[in-house]
């Protein structure tokens, strides 16, 4: 997983440290011994930001899967987007991290999910690189980009 967050915070002690008590106050999350346990929390391997820039992401590696579990679903109910937050600070956000493969998969989407959007259609993409349309009461699915590009096409005389 990786989080979006100010590392101007996180580097006046250890970020492992740091996270695992930070991250279940923020989330207002309970957990047995009030904090989640973490192998390694860093930096990404980004171009460093500029002033005005948002700062890199920092990546989590958890030591228990129900951990990162329990985090997702708490970012899920805190934020009114899934897996953004926005308090009083700057916006914090979490994501999953995807291996190189399943986001270049997603990827081949992206023109699809732009036509969709532009007609105000339901879309999601479910893991590992499905696309979901919802239209009309129905749902549709597709695993190839070439099926759902095919689907849109067929949608542009009736939208």
């Amino acid at each position: 997983m990786y989080v979006w967050l100010d590392y101007r915070r996180v580097q006046k002690e250890d970020p492992v440290r740091f996270i695992e008590k930070w991250l279940p106050d923020y989330l207002k999350m309970t957990t047995r011994k009030g904090k989640i346990k973490l192998d390694r929390a860093h930096r990404s391997m980004a171009p460093k930001p500029g002033p005005e820039q948002r700062s890199r992401p920092i990546i989590l590696k958890f030591h228990n899967f129900a951990d990162k579990q329990l985090v997702m679903n708490a970012a899920r109910k805190l934020g009114l987007e899934p897996c953004r937050l926005a308090h009083t600070g700057p916006r914090i956000s979490f994501f999953n991290d995807y291996s190189a493969a399943v986001v270049k998969k997603c990827k081949a989407f992206d023109e699809i999910k732009y036509r969709l959007r532009k007609k105000s259609i339901d879309y999601a993409l479910i893991y590992p690189a499905t696309l979901k349309v919802m239209i009309n009461g129905t749902e549709r699915r597709f695993d190839t980009p070439e099926g759902a590009a095919a689907f849109a096409e067929s949608l542009d005389g009736t939208n």
